[in-house]
């Protein structure tokens, strides 16, 4: 099945069968599933989420789209506008890639939280700061020193 894109802004009140829609301003893509069950498969964009590549002429939609929570269980990648039929994941895969994504969402927001500290208090002051290495332990000692720092 190949698919079609549209770049909107925004999203069209009836998904139509082999489109996918981007919008960017919203950072969203909305398509029907590749298997032709009709169901509407949201997936939005960020570093922690799907990101797409456009080469001019065709759209590559990374990583896979696992539609784990529909009846038809439907596993695909969408490459170069053609979806590529990939292996079904079993109940533990599944669980197990929401764990690491939900672990790398947790990491991505540390990092910018660590980011926008870093600005507001400047490098020396974060520099005299040791991580434990336990991301929760970390923020509550960074936290509780930065209040007592002259």
């Amino acid at each position: 099945m190949n698919l079609r894109h549209e770049f909107v802004e925004y999203m069209p009140e009836e998904i139509k069968e082999g489109i996918l829609y981007i919008s960017i301003p919203f950072g969203t893509m909305i398509h029907k599933c590749g298997c032709g069950c009709g169901e509407k498969v949201v997936t939005p964009l960020g570093p922690a989420e799907w990101k797409f590549t456009y080469d001019g002429k065709t759209i590559s939609v990374h990583p896979s789209v696992g539609n784990w929570g529909f009846p038809c269980r439907s596993h695909y990648c969408i490459d170069r506008s053609h979806v590529r039929w990939a292996r079904s994941f079993t109940k533990k895969e599944v669980l197990e890639a929401r764990t690491k994504t939900k672990e790398y969402r947790r990491d991505l927001a540390l990092s910018d939280f660590l980011g926008t500290l870093l600005m507001k208090v400047g490098k020396e002051t974060l520099c005299r700061f040791k991580f434990t290495g336990r991301p929760a332990l970390s923020l509550v000692s960074l936290s509780f020193s930065l209040a007592f720092l002259p």
